[in-house]
């Protein structure tokens, strides 16, 4: 369950379509979605340890009426301890369209 202790906000780097490269494509996996005050919340769960694992939000699509955003992974860290690290993202740019679609690795999650 997400915690309420005091996260640091990321802003959501946001680009116009997702990188392709495998850069941004390392494996993870999320759960415990929540956007509380226009931040969105999430715990994620990758291999690591040793080094730092950075993660961002990127703009797949964005209309007046809906936004789907990604959340993607670049995890050059050669250690394979399974790490568990609650993200925040500030969405404030997208919480006031009609539908916000926010994918993860083998989920989607729609708020309306």
């Amino acid at each position: 369950m997400l915690g309420d202790k005091t996260l640091k906000i990321q802003p959501s780097l946001l680009i116009s379509e997702p990188e392709k490269s495998e850069t941004w494509s390392d494996s993870f996996s999320a759960d415990d979605f929540l956007i509380k005050q226009n931040i969105l919340y999430v715990n994620v769960f990758y291999e690591g340890g040793c080094d730092t694992v950075f993660f961002k939000l990127n703009i797949v699509e964005d209309n007046k009426k809906a936004a789907v955003l990604a959340l993607q992974c670049n995890d050059k860290d050669p250690c394979r301890r399974l790490i568990k690290k609650q993200l925040a993202f500030d969405i404030s740019n997208f919480t006031q369209k009609k539908a916000l679609k926010i994918l993860f690795p083998q989920k989607e999650v729609i708020y309306n």
